[in-house]
């Protein structure tokens, strides 16, 4: 069973509104209208909460919004065996709730993530902060249930951790953007949660310290925290820092940043803060009304600060635009935001980064456009090596084209 949505503004994406809405009641009718949809060569988007339709290139086509709201929501949590299965529209908001009260809990903290459904938050794979003490989403998941435009419901992995053999499906899944079929259900190995968990900010005028010093906590946190430097567009730097374990771990952390700061050869204050402000950072470039461009860097962790001075040498040479910066050391990751005075300078300074980032075999992708015209920019980057591959899984998945089209690398 399905039903008709007509208030079809609120589905647009990169300008482009559907011809149609249709929401399906089960994962069964999800996959028949994905097989009808493949037969007739309907483009469709997959639609969740809404709030990650930036990413991505613009789509060839947009007949079909397949909203996946009204497909009935459950979670299965077993505590004792620490897994626990969910369908995909789930909130990961609501999830978490549901296994703190077993005292367990998902260490993700990607934007948005209390605002993001199960399946976006897995088609999407955007990092946190926290990847860099527990791993990444990916490591989480041992089963999964996807539609695709064959009109089946494929299963891959399942319900409990060691019952997986040969190639792991439910990783393709994950970072794809729905190009490959459409997450319908989703189980996780779930951990402890733990003892304490502390959020601090340390301000301070002197930049050039403060990005020394990042890299310093970091080291000094080990697994057991992460710091993250934030530099806004006038140059005023703040670290920012969690720090989680036992209440021996955490105090014995907390000793050892005060005396680093206590020692330190400019007087630096540290300041305990509130999960919602630590949680603002994590959304950095998802909350902005304005025009703006964010772009992700991902690079080894040793070549971070260099990559970050020669960003800053950037922006130091480019008097018109504005640009934010949020590093994180440990994992090799520099956000950067623009906020565009001119189309073509712009352009020019996200292909000045890409250069730079390339030399360090690294890569730079543009996760979020906002209003800015994605015609003009290359969201992607470099074809990977990969591609030819990419290209022949998405022939083999979804060999008329018609999930997410032309979104993901490449086009595909």
């Amino acid at each position: 069973m399905v039903s008709v949505d007509h208030d079809l503004e609120k589905y647009k994406v990169d300008g482009y509104i559907p011809s149609k809405t249709i929401s399906p009641k089960s994962p069964e009718s999800l996959a028949d209208l994905l097989r009808i949809a493949s037969e007739n060569r309907w483009n469709v988007i997959p639609f969740g909460f809404g709030n990650m339709m930036n990413i991505g290139s613009i789509p060839n086509g947009y007949d079909i919004a397949l909203d996946l709201n009204q497909i009935p929501k459950y979670i299965q949590h077993n505590s004792e065996d620490l897994t626990v299965t969910c369908s995909s529209n789930t909130s990961f908001g609501e999830l978490n709730l549901k296994l703190q009260e077993k005292q367990q809990w998902l260490p993700f903290d990607s934007p948005l993530i209390n605002d993001q459904s199960v399946g976006g938050l897995l088609a999407c794979n955007l990092p946190g902060s926290l990847n860099a003490c527990f791993g990444y989403i990916r490591d989480y998941v041992i089963g999964m249930k996807t539609a695709t435009p064959f009109g089946q419901i494929t299963k891959s992995g399942g319900t409990v951790v060691k019952n997986v053999t040969g190639f792991d499906l439910t990783r393709l899944h994950i970072g794809a953007l729905g190009t490959l079929g459409i997450i319908t259900e989703a189980s996780f190995k779930i951990i402890p949660l733990p003892e304490r968990q502390i959020y601090l900010r340390i301000d301070n005028e002197n930049t050039n310290a403060l990005i020394d010093l990042s890299s310093l906590l970091n080291s000094i946190l080990q697994s057991f925290g992460v710091a993250e430097l934030l530099i806004d567009s006038l140059g005023v730097a703040s670290i920012y820092m969690t720090c989680i374990g036992t209440e021996k771990v955490v105090n014995e952390k907390l000793l050892e940043i005060k005396t680093i700061l206590f020692d330190h050869e400019i007087d630096l204050t540290l300041n305990e803060i509130a999960e919602k402000e630590w949680l603002n950072i994590q959304d950095f470039g998802w909350v902005n009304e304005d025009d703006f461009v964010l772009g992700r860097i991902n690079c080894l962790p040793t070549d971070t600060i260099k990559i970050l001075q020669q960003i800053n040498r950037i922006v130091a040479d480019n008097k018109k635009e504005r640009i934010d910066t949020l590093t994180n050391s440990k994992r090799g990751v520099i956000k950067y935001k623009i906020n565009p005075d001119n189309i073509e300078d712009t352009i020019q300074i996200i292909e000045n980064i890409r250069d730079k980032v390339k030399k360090h075999s690294g890569y730079t992708v543009i996760e979020n456009s906002g209003t800015f015209d994605k015609n003009k920019l290359n969201i992607w980057g470099d074809i990977p090596e990969s591609f030819p591959l990419m290209r022949k899984l998405k022939s083999e998945f979804d060999p008329v084209n018609i999930l997410n089209s032309g979104r993901f690398i490449g086009g595909i």
